[in-house]
């Protein structure tokens, strides 16, 4: 019995590690599609266990296959792990024996209880402790073999049974979950990492790294937008740097909240920053590039008075402007050379006295209403 049992063990956990390699991106996959894969995944590993089973007497078998249902019910609920279990119920029918309404009972009553668990647990794989992986596998896994006192000697097959057959589920339960519990912090790891190496900390938008690999990925007809806060060296050497830093931070709130869904924002270098808009319509860049420049204008900023001295106020208002300069990428043009049009027009809007925008290839000037 236990020589079976030990096989089933390690099916397990093999199968988990693969079914692991399969969770790749952070956040973990939440569509329909995934979660059909995985009760789809969660099923076979329990009729696989099914094919090594432990047979303590003519008919009545034991193995770990309940585990991965109770997977399913703690992650989707009990709907999704009924569903589960239909294949793993259907074989077992199949091999028929006495141990059929036990095995159909046992698997009722886990499902049961983990369902009563989940809504009173709300467990978390990516927060389970060897503890709590101990608590939830014995109290979900604790009715699989009682229902064996059904048959003509079930108390004497419990007594036999129950013992190594609870500890093998929770200890196959707990490695699962600590299996994957390590794999999701490791692709959480590996997502703030990829973030990092790409978004700026101070402005929370792309970082100039990432814009010149989205830079060579510009499409005909996509608008590049180089927005410059204006006076910032001023700001600086006024108010010091940790409001310099405060502006940067609400400027880069500001653009995000101006762009869609597709289009991006990015922190080019100091108080520069640039945006990417995907082919907006004709005549929608000078819409752009003047609801920016007014959104910054009519935005004051508040932020707190660093002086210190007593009766200074707690906050000041800063009265924010930029200028900006654009260019619509054309067919067959280097992303650089377009990137150099929008230079040259912020240039452009910054000389002729800020507080402005500029667009090429045809200059076109947005003065302050």
């Amino acid at each position: 019995m236990l020589r079976a049992l030990f096989i089933n063990f390690a099916l397990l956990i093999a199968m988990t590690y693969l079914f692991s390699l399969t969770l790749r991106s952070w956040p973990l996959r939440r569509d329909r599609t995934f979660q059909v894969q995985t009760i789809t995944a969660a099923s076979l590993v329990s009729v696989i266990l099914l094919l090594q089973p432990a047979a303590i007497a003519p008919g009545v078998l034991i193995d770990l296959r309940p585990v991965p249902l109770v997977y399913l019910a703690l992650v989707y609920g009990a709907p999704a792990a009924l569903v589960g279990s239909i294949p793993v119920l259907t074989y077992r029918y199949f091999l028929g024996g006495p141990g059929i309404t036990p095995a159909f009972t046992s698997i009722a009553l886990i499902l049961l209880v983990t369902a009563i668990l989940r809504r009173l647990v709300q467990p978390r794989l990516d927060h389970i402790s060897w503890s709590r992986g101990i608590f939830l596998g014995l109290v979900s896994l604790a009715p699989n073999g009682l229902p064996l006192v059904m048959l003509p000697n079930g108390m004497q097959l419990l007594q036999q049974v129950y013992p190594p057959l609870l500890i093998l589920n929770v200890a196959a339960f707990l490695i699962v979950a600590l299996v994957l519990r390590d794999r999701i912090k490791l692709i959480k790891l590996n997502a703030m990492f990829q973030r990092q190496a790409r978004q700026d900390a101070l402005s929370g938008l792309f970082n100039r790294r990432q814009f010149d690999l989205d830079l060579l990925a510009l499409r005909t007809g996509d608008l590049l937008l180089m927005v410059d806060i204006d006076h910032f060296k001023r700001i600086n050497d006024t108010y010091g740097h940790a409001v310099g830093d405060q502006v940067i931070t609400a400027v880069g709130e500001l653009l995000r909240s101006n762009l869609r869904a597709s289009d991006s924002a990015y922190r080019y270098g100091g108080e520069e920053f640039v945006l990417l808009v995907h082919q907006p319509q004709i005549g929608t860049p000078e819409l752009i590039a003047e609801r920016i420049r007014d959104h910054i204008e009519q935005t004051p900023l508040s932020v707190p008075s660093l002086n210190g001295l007593q009766g200074d106020p707690a906050t000041f208002t800063l009265h924010l402007t930029a200028s900006l300069g654009g260019a619509r990428h054309m067919a067959g043009t280097d992303p650089q050379h377009t990137l150099a049009l929008a230079d040259q027009a912020l240039y452009q809007a910054k000389q002729g006295g800020r507080n402005r925008w500029v667009l090429h290839p045809e200059p076109q000037l947005g003065l302050p209403g």
